[in-house]
């Protein structure tokens, strides 16, 4: 099969979420390197899809903080942001400000509430063993090799 022309690749990663400009010509000249395409083609490509508008720093902001929001604070996200090559504006900044005490206490509150009426947050359950000689049934998420029981254990 044939490599995808700089456009085309650019279009792909577009396809699959928000880039940031530099973040796209980062990709794109990794890319370019790797199939020998032209670095100096990589320029116009993405003038051409953020003048079609395929391209939006605006819309990479929006799903890079909606995305963060729940478990980063503000710092976290702002260093992001600048990592990506975006410098956060002053109307997010104070928007990020303004609900930052309401995202800490959602997040804060289940541990308050454990500590003050003295139960324990429950913590999600194992689902029982098929063969109740056996002990604790095998957790899904570990491959075989990681956990095994002793033979002695075995069923």
């Amino acid at each position: 099969m044939a490599p995808l022309t700089l456009r085309g690749k650019a279009l792909a990663w577009l396809a699959q979420r928000e880039h940031s400009k530099l973040e796209l010509q980062q990709k794109l000249e990794r890319y370019a390197q790797r199939v020998q395409a032209n670095p100096d083609d990589i320029a116009p490509v993405i003038d051409a899809l953020e003048a079609a508008g395929h391209l939006s720093e605006t819309r990479f902001i929006e799903s890079r903080v909606n995305a963060r929001l729940s478990r980063f604070g503000n710092r976290r996200i702002e260093q992001e942001l600048r990592a990506k090559g975006v410098a956060p504006d002053e109307t997010l900044r104070s928007q990020l400000r303004d609900s930052e005490l309401m995202r800490a206490r959602r997040v804060l509150r289940p541990n308050l509430v454990a500590r003050v009426t003295g139960t324990p947050r429950s913590l999600p359950t194992r689902p029982p063993s098929p063969h109740p000689n056996c002990g604790l049934g095998k957790p899904a998420f570990l491959p075989r090799a990681v956990f095994q029981r002793p033979r002695w254990l075995r069923c």
